[in-house]
C-alpha cells in the first residue's frame, strides 16, 4: 500500500490521522511517517484498511447504494421448464432503506440472489449477509427480581458493551432497550445488530431468547 493509498482510504473514512492511528492500533506520528512516506506501511494495514471500509460501508446511513435481485433463482434446472431470471436494480438513498426494501420483497416470493452494491459497483451486502440480516431477531432478557437483580442487571451491560467495543464499531444499528419491571426486576431487548455481536452470551449466561420487535416507545435505551 503506497503513501497515496493509504492517503485515500483515510479520505474515504473521513477520519483524522489521530483517529485513523486508533482504528489500526498505532499513534498519529506512525500515521504521519506512512503518509510522508519516511516509513514503509507494513503489508498487513492494507487487509485492515479493507476491513474498516467494508464496515463502514455497511452502515446503515451509508449511500446511496442499489439493491440488485432476480424474480427467479439464477441456477435453472438442468431438464423440464425454464426461463431467464429477470433482474431488477432499484436505487436507495442508503442502507437502511434498501434492507426495509428486501423485508417488503420477501414476503412476495419471487426474490432471489441479492445484492447490494454502492456507486463504485463494490458488493456492499452479499446475498448471504442481506438473507442474515432480514431474518435476524430482536433478543428478550428478563433479569427477575430478587436481591441480585440489579447486579446481574449490571454484569449484563458491561458483558454487552466489552463485547461491542471489542468490535471496533460504533453504529446506530446496535441498541439495547431496558424496561423495569414493577417487582423488580429488567427486561432488555436488543437490538437485531446487537444480538449478532452478543447472542452467544445473552443465550447462554442470561437465557435470552429471540422475540419479535418491540415497541421502544415505553422503553429506555441504554447508553453503550
Amino acid at each position: 500500500m503506497s503513501p497515496e493509498d493509504f492517503k485515500s482510504w483515510r479520505k474515504r473514512m473521513d477520519v483524522t490521522q489521530a483517529i485513523a492511528g486508533e482504528m489500526l492500533g498505532v499513534t498519529r506520528v506512525t500515521i504521519q511517517n506512512w503518509e510522508a512516506g519516511t516509513t514503509r506501511i507494513p503489508i498487513a494495514v492494507e487487509s485492515m484498511c479493507d476491513m474498516h471500509e467494508k464496515r463502514l460501508k455497511m452502515r446503515s446511513d451509508y449511500g446511496p447504494v442499489t439493491l440488485i435481485y432476480h424474480d427467479a433463482p439464477l441456477w435453472q434446472p438442468l431438464y423440464g421448464p425454464a426461463r431467464v431470471p429477470r433482474v431488477s436494480r432499484e436505487l436507495y438513498p442508503n442502507n437502511e432503506s434498501a434492507l426495509s426494501r428486501v423485508g417488503e420483497l420477501m414476503t412476495g416470493g419471487s426474490f432471489h440472489n441479492p445484492l447490494i452494491i454502492d456507486e463504485s459497483g463494490d458488493v456492499v451486502w452479499t446475498s448471504k449477509q442481506i438473507l442474515e440480516r432480514a431474518i435476524m431477531p430482536w433478543y428478550q432478557v428478563v433479569i427477575k427480581d430478587g436481591d441480585v437483580a440489579d447486579t446481574s442487571a449490571s454484569a449484563l451491560i458491561e458483558k454487552f458493551s466489552q463485547k461491542y467495543h471489542a468490535t471496533n464499531e460504533i453504529t446506530k444499528d446496535v441498541t439495547v432497550h431496558h424496561r423495569k419491571m414493577l417487582s423488580g426486576g429488567h427486561v432488555y431487548y436488543f437490538s437485531p445488530a446487537a444480538a449478532v455481536i452478543a447472542k452467544e452470551v445473552l443465550t447462554s449466561s442470561f437465557g435470552g431468547a429471540p422475540c419479535t420487535a418491540p415497541d421502544l416507545s415505553g422503553l429506555v435505551q441504554i447508553a453503550l
